[in-house]
């Protein structure tokens, strides 16, 4: 069998049985419909690179596939994320037609972002909600970063170059970061896209392994196929081991993919239905991990779990549970016949390539000699400077393993700034939004902590590579996701004080009618009310007022130091009725008066009869069975952030009305919609998919 098919079974097959076990591991999460596209897509695409047998072939074939797939996926950036390992970044340029060189450098990448990021960005731009380019820190940060590279890259080379580093930014940068950080609002969408990279990791971690234990590279012969010169996705060994590539390239690029994998899967390992899936999860990534033998990704992955506990609850308990298992992992390794390998693989403690290390040493002196030359906008002769400092190693080139040195010696301590800063106003606002409830355990919680925990993590792992192939577009992502995740945390504030409002209204609709045409509102609401079926505006009154003034409509405000504080954040119902009590106009508005002040005692005649109270009997969900009895004037259903109704008490019975959330409650199997909905006894109601059926039988 030819090399190429050879490959290409051994691929499918690995594929499909990953495939497999990540469907079932993450089946809660992601729906069969979605989960099926995606892995048809990935298989597809591969079955496109290996039989395709011209590089441009397979560029227009899986261009027209991956924009076909895009305009059916609900979550784009899922499928960016899901794909992005598929292919290896073999690249090759468009012609110049004897204009110039060439046009662009074409890669998987670039027609990855252009067919599923680009109509993604281009209708995210149209809709009213998305916040415009440019509107925060990290907007302007990263917009400068990229300005400053084209602008520097011009000092020693053509326009053309830049207008393709241009290009280059757009693609690799800008449209990963924008459709990362707009489109995703809600956590079912930010699972699902933590969910997707996990499948993409747990493919290459199946494939890694064998490449592993088989001495063979599956994607090593692509170029060949292809008919294109690409320099990664060589051969590279560590002590008696081949170190696996599969489709990035480079081993510590894998590593570091494997990493961010470990991180996404403590948030969706909590999804699987079963420990032993759960357990299966961990293992796929963590030998995904330890076979490309890249010693910057598994400090990093050290740092990633510290910090993860460190901003958890139980922290102190969760330390020492690291800490044994740190020395049990010792005493295994120090029993088992391989463990002495494992131990001289480790950095600062093995044996094994240790002269790596005193390069990365030695270069960082190097480093600092060259930066003191250009210190602000560095240079682009860098290399060539650091040839001349004697940091050239056997293949001939002077490899650069530390991101920040890269940056700082090509564009100076200003784009170091931006690139830093960019990060750190990130991982400050996420540290913000984590330590107001650092006690707190639900989804969205987790999710912050997972966030914060893989960008330290990222941000150390990059001081060992430089930034190569797709990880400047992984870590762009990262930073764009979590933007999205503190802006949602933002904008649930927001909605949660206006769902408080809309309570506070609810509430007056469902008291007792009252004899009065005009009440003064407290500072708690804005709304307008109806009480006997008469709109009541807002009534605002001054403590001060003229005694010469007759005027009714003179509106006075008592003064904050008249008025206390209240000690709870949420008011009874009844306070603005008592504030009302508690305000004396002057003697000049005591007409006015009476329709203010009520008497303390007054019971309100009504002609409607008291109606019974209701209660809720839970038919499906974790709570089965249970009953809730509808005592109180409002009553929640549901789950904050995703889908709340109220069931409001009135003189002429129980109204469910949708508060939060995209999808209305259902009565009867009918949605119900904005307007409140009149409960009858044995009615069955469905919120958040658990089935309820509401009763009247049980008198007051």
């Amino acid at each position: 069998m030819p090399e190429q098919f050879r490959s290409l079974t051994y691929i499918v097959l690995l594929a499909l049985i990953a495939f497999f076990f990540a469907k079932k591991i993450t089946a809660s999460v992601v729906s069969e419909q979605q989960f099926n596209r995606w892995r048809n897509t990935w298989i597809a695409l591969t079955l496109i690179v290996f039989l395709a047998g011209n590089f441009w072939i397979y560029a227009v074939l899986g261009g027209l596939l991956l924009y076909y797939v895009a305009k059916q996926e609900q979550n784009p950036f899922a499928l960016f994320f899901v794909l992005l390992l598929a292919i290896p970044r073999i690249s090759d340029k468009i012609p110049g037609l004897g204009i110039v060189n060439f046009l662009i450098e074409v890669d998987y990448i670039t027609i990855l972002s252009l067919t599923v990021l680009l109509p993604a960005y281009l209708s995210l731009r149209t809709k009213r909600e998305t916040a415009p380019f440019l509107s925060f820190w990290p907007d302007r940060l990263i917009f400068a970063y990229m300005i400053i590279v084209v602008l520097l890259l011009m000092r020693d080379t053509t326009t053309t170059d830049a207008l393709r580093m241009v290009i280059r930014n757009f693609t690799d940068i800008f449209l990963p970061y924008y459709v990362a950080s707009r489109s995703l609002k809600h956590v079912q969408q930010f699972k699902e896209v933590l969910a997707a990279f996990v499948i993409a990791a747990m493919v290459a971690g199946v494939m890694a392994m064998f490449e592993f234990s088989r001495f063979w590279l599956l994607y090593a012969n692509l170029k060949g196929f292809l008919g294109v010169p690409w320099e990664m996705g060589s051969y590279l060994g560590r002590g008696d081991n081949l170190r696996a590539l599969v489709t990035l390239g480079q081993p510590i690029i894998l590593g570091y993919v494997m990493l961010l994998a470990l991180g996404f899967y403590i948030f969706t390992s909590k999804a699987a239905t079963s420990r032993p899936l759960r357990w299966l999860g961990w293992s796929l990534i963590l030998g995904g991990l330890y076979v490309p033998l890249s010693r910057g990704p598994w400090v990093g992955a050290v740092v990633l779990t510290v910090i993860f506990i460190i901003v958890s609850p139980n922290k102190i308990k969760n330390i020492a549970k690291l800490a044994a298992a740190s020395v049990l992992s010792a005493i295994v390794l120090n029993i088992i016949p391989a463990g002495q390998k494992i131990i001289n693989l480790i950095p600062f403690i093995g044996e094994t390539e240790v002269e790596n290390v005193d390069y990365r040493v030695r270069l960082i002196n190097a480093a600092f000699i060259v930066f003191q030359r250009y210190p602000l906008f560095g240079s682009t002769k860098f290399k060539e400077e650091l040839a001349a400092l004697g940091m050239t190693q056997g293949e001939g080139i002077v490899d650069i393993v530390n991101q920040y040195l890269w940056i700082v010696l090509e564009r100076g301590l200003i784009g170091l700034m931006l690139f830093v800063g960019f990060f750190s106003i990130i991982i400050f606002q996420l540290f913000v939004h984590i330590n107001n409830s650092i006690n707190e355990n639900n989804d969205t919680l987790l999710l912050g902590r997972t966030l914060f925990a893989c960008l330290i993590a990222t941000m150390v792992t990059i001081t060992t590579v430089s930034g190569i192939l797709v990880l400047p577009v992984i870590y762009w992502a990262l930073g764009g996701l979590s933007l999205a995740y503190c802006r949602m945390l933002e904008l649930q504030e927001v909605s949660v004080q206006a769902n408080e409002f809309k309570s506070y209204r609810l509430a007056f609709d469902a008291m007792p009618a009252l004899p009065a045409t005009k009440l003064v509102f407290s500072t708690l609401t804005t709304h307008r009310v109806i009480v006997d079926n008469k709109p009541i505006p807002r009534v605002k009154l001054k403590s001060k007022t003229n005694s010469n003034q007759d005027d009714i409509s003179t509106k006075f405000t008592p003064s904050p130091r008249e008025i206390k504080p209240s000690k709870s954040p949420k008011p009874e119902l009844g306070s603005i009725y008592q504030q009302a009590r508690k305000i004396s106009p002057n003697p000049q508005q005591a007409y006015f008066a009476k329709t203010l002040q009520l008497p303390p005692k007054t019971k309100v005649q009504t002609n409607e009869s008291l109606i019974k109270v209701g209660k809720v009997r839970v038919l499906s969900g974790s709570n089965s069975g249970k009953e809730f009895v509808l005592s109180k004037v409002l009553s929640k259903l549901g789950k904050t952030g995703v889908q709340v109704a109220i069931v409001s008490r009135r003189n002429s019975g129980y109204y469910l009305t949708h508060l939060e959330g995209k999808v209305y409650p259902i009565v009867n199997n009918i949605s119900i919609g904005e307007r409140a909905h009149l409960l009858n006894d044995q009615d069955m109601i469905e919120i958040l998919g658990i089935k309820m059926q509401f009763h009247s039988d049980e008198s007051a």
